[in-house]
């Protein structure tokens, strides 16, 4: 029998875990997943255990809906930061607004 390994809040996992998930690679170029004790490192929440409590296999339909939740998440705190910046650019009476250049190479 499988175990799922401690319970984990329900919240949707930080951005952060979210991206070294994202950076982790296949174990193998022909490999067609992620490697399961990799994933637990950062995500033990998306991963199936054996009974010894060893990472078994990614439970990639909980992935998603965590990465999911996630985009959701940066999307909504996208769009309120636009409506801010647009607001303050609209008020005479705002801090002037600060430019950043940002070096993209």
């Amino acid at each position: 029998m499988t175990g799922l390994g401690p319970p984990q809040p329900s919240a949707g996992a930080p951005t952060g875990a979210l991206l070294r998930l994202a950076a982790m690679k296949a174990p193998e170029p022909h490999h067609g997943g992620l490697d399961p004790a990799r994933v637990a490192e950062v995500l033990p929440a998306v991963v199936r255990y054996d009974d010894q409590g060893r990472p078994q296999s990614v439970r990639y339909r909980r992935l998603t809906s965590m990465l999911l939740a996630e985009l959701e998440r940066l999307d909504a705190r996208i769009h309120r930061l636009e409506a801010e910046l647009e607001a303050a650019s609209r008020d005479p009476d705002a801090e002037p607004l600060v430019r950043i250049k940002v070096d993209h190479g």
